[in-house]
């Protein structure tokens, strides 16, 4: 049976905020896209205490080209990725790699932050 827990939730606005939180609860979840999390919190798989939401983090939901290079923020959703003009024209690897992740719901919610960190990876 699936169900949402209470759990206390926490929604900074900047990187060093974030830190901050997770620092005084250790015990808290980062969470943007949800894709897994909050699956396997309404299935009782997991149970936070805490989260900690990044998304109105804006810096984090950049994708930007820097020094020759390309930063891709934690929060830009695999859709983003794979429909970015810049990785299309440049890095066609990068958006096809994205484009083989799961279905069009989880490129549209999940983040390259939250696909990096999943313990099945």
């Amino acid at each position: 049976m699936e169900f949402m827990p209470n759990f206390k939730l926490y929604r900074p606005d900047n990187v060093d905020d974030a830190i901050k939180i997770k620092t005084e609860h250790a015990e808290a979840h980062y969470v943007a896209g949800g894709t897994d999390m909050i699956v396997n919190v309404r299935r009782g798989i997991e149970q936070p205490q805490s989260l900690v939401d990044l998304t109105s983090i804006s810096n984090m939901n950049d994708i930007t080209e820097v020094d020759g290079g390309l930063e891709i923020g934690a929060n830009v959703t695999l859709r983003n990725v794979r429909e970015n003009q810049i990785i299309q024209q440049n890095y066609p690897c990068i958006a096809e790699a994205a484009g083989s992740v799961a279905g069009p719901t989880h490129q549209q919610y999940g983040t390259v932050g939250g696909n990096l960190c999943l313990d099945t990876r």
